[in-house]
């Protein structure tokens, strides 16, 4: 008996797990505070696509108004159950987490292919027939910069000042690595208003070479100074600058045949050289969490030579 009792469990249990294995499930497309708290206003259509993906549809489109509408979810967390207590207790974070039901959706509206703002609006239901929906779109519509913004909690609307901030970009960099053999490792800064800005390098090198007995150090120190010219194309962002490079040259030998002999700086002073610079450059920008940075590959033209510069700058202000 208590082995036909087992054998009528194992069946049930496996034909339960086929039917839920078997069965196909759907859902439509949704975002979350991922992805909703990387928007800007002032961000481009592609760069919205490349932040929080497709939207769920396009509701309209005239006069340079184009209206996109996102399905959005929350994150729920496990919580811990006390046994004994017979009580759960909430967690604020937990690795084991999933998506809720849908809370709203928002509304992004577009003008000129620039985010001019986005609002939350309740989840509609498709009852109008397709010429109710046709009479509508043929109704001339409001210009929406005319629009007085709605309440703080209804509407998310920008004051010049914070849009003046957000037109500024300050990122310090570093170079990883080049080519150049007296260009070496460094640090920088950019600072970009729009599309054109000023960027600083501050990058040193040593470089050792035998002659004759004895062994020659070098140490390069230079600076850059640029004029910057930025532009986000879809995904990758290319930036130009032109200006000038100023390198100081610090000498210090040592003689090879003396093992107890150290090196000797050369205290004779040397005039900084002073010759023009130019970069061209192609990167991609990330964001993981709050860090917002930029990997990019530059050929750089220095000291009458050119090579491939690998750099990372960290933006803020943006």
């Amino acid at each position: 008996m208590i082995k036909l009792i087992t054998f009528i469990a194992i069946a049930v249990f496996y034909s339960g797990c086929a039917t839920v294995t078997n069965q196909q499930t759907y859902n439509v497309p949704f975002i979350n505070s991922d992805e909703t708290v990387q928007l800007q206003i002032g961000m481009t259509k592609y760069e919205v696509l490349d932040k929080i993906g497709n939207p769920l549809f396009v509701k309209s489109g005239l006069n340079n108004t184009i209206i996109w509408i996102y399905e959005v979810r929350t994150i729920e967390v496990l919580s811990d159950t006390d046994l004994k207590a017979m009580e759960i207790r909430y967690n604020k974070t937990n690795p084991n987490t999933r998506h809720s039901n849908t809370t709203h959706r928002i509304e992004i509206t577009f003008i000129n292919d620039k985010v001019k703002q986005w609002i939350r609006i309740a989840e509609e239901k498709d009852e109008q027939s397709n010429d109710e929906i046709i009479e509508k779109e043929q109704k001339p519509k409001k210009d929406i910069s005319d629009i007085k913004p709605k309440k703080l909690s209804e509407s998310i609307t920008i004051d010049n000042n914070t849009k003046d901030k957000q037109n500024w970009i300050f990122s310090p960099s570093i170079t990883l690595g080049t080519t150049l053999d007296d260009l070496g490792t460094g640090l920088g800064v950019k600072v970009l208003y729009k599309n054109v800005g000023i960027e600083l390098n501050g990058n040193t090198t040593t470089i050792e070479r035998k002659n004759y007995g004895e062994t020659i150090r070098t140490q390069i120190k230079s600076n850059n100074f640029l004029f910057l010219y930025q532009r986000n194309l879809k995904k990758i962002i290319a930036k130009f600058g032109l200006g000038l490079s100023t390198t100081e040259r610090t000498y210090a030998y040592k003689y090879d045949w003396d093992s107890d002999s150290s090196f000797v700086v050369d205290d004779d002073e040397r005039p900084k050289e002073v010759f023009p610079t130019a970069k061209f450059g192609l990167g991609k920008h990330f964001q993981y969490k709050k860090l917002d940075y930029t990997p990019m590959l530059e050929i750089h033209f220095f000291e009458e030579e050119i090579g491939f510069n690998l750099n990372t700058s960290f933006n803020f202000f943006k």
